[in-house]
């Protein structure tokens, strides 16, 4: 099994490649193993994302300064997981970063056509699979040069995209209004802006899965050759 510093390595190679956009997309609703930033979180320790992430904040702004645009789409399950709003209170360093962000409720992708793993694509033309135990820790990221890997993987992305809203979006939406705790811990963090006023709560809503389908599934292939 591949460390996590190599797989540091492949993601920064893979976006020194990309010259004109880096496409992610993200299914899971929790990235392994538990690591000591999210236990942090969940402790209420106060802390910086962007101080706790800054070699791969770094990645990206060296990547976003040669005018690549980086886009990032998670579909996760609601009401969200845990890690799910552990995910969205550290998505401020991405944005930081200048990625753009979208989620999007899993119920709401039901008629999608997706990839059944995550995945990046580079350019139009290169797929980088990324591939996880059963315990939701990453494995193996699998490079692929098929233009039909990239046509599949980028329709599914900019599919997923359509039917997001922009991050942060509205707390409701997320299935995050259950989960407010009566007492300002980690938790609670990104509910609030940092000089604790209200939220503006007035970002468009998620789209339903009752909204134009994605009808283009018909059009792509079942499978790679």
């Amino acid at each position: 099994m591949m460390s996590s510093q190599n797989f540091e390595e492949i993601f920064a190679a893979m976006l020194r490649e990309a010259n004109h956009e880096a496409l992610h997309l993200e299914l899971r609703d929790f990235y392994g193993p538990p690591s000591k930033t999210f236990a942090d979180w969940k402790a209420g320790v106060d802390y910086d994302p962007a101080d706790k992430f800054a070699r791969w904040v770094s990645l990206v702004r060296e990547t976003t300064a040669r005018g690549v645009v980086v886009r990032r789409a998670r579909i996760v399950g609601t009401p969200v997981s845990e890690y799910t709003r552990y995910l969205h209170w550290t998505t401020s360093m991405n944005i930081g970063a200048d990625e753009r962000v979208r989620w999007l409720a899993r119920r709401g992708a039901a008629d999608l056509c997706l990839t059944g793993a995550d995945f990046w694509v580079i350019d139009k033309v290169v797929v980088y699979w990324n591939h996880f135990s059963g315990d939701s820790i990453l494995t193996e990221v699998e490079r692929d040069d098929r233009e039909a890997s990239a046509k599949l993987a980028r329709s599914a992305f900019e599919a997923a995209w359509a039917r997001g809203i922009d991050h942060p979006g509205r707390a409701d939406a997320m299935g995050l209004a259950d989960f407010q705790p009566t007492t300002m811990t980690a938790s609670a963090r990104y509910l609030l802006p940092a000089k604790g006023k209200p939220q503006d709560r007035s970002l468009p809503a998620w789209r339903s899965a009752s909204a134009e389908p994605n009808r283009s599934c018909r059009l792509m292939p079942v499978a790679c050759e």
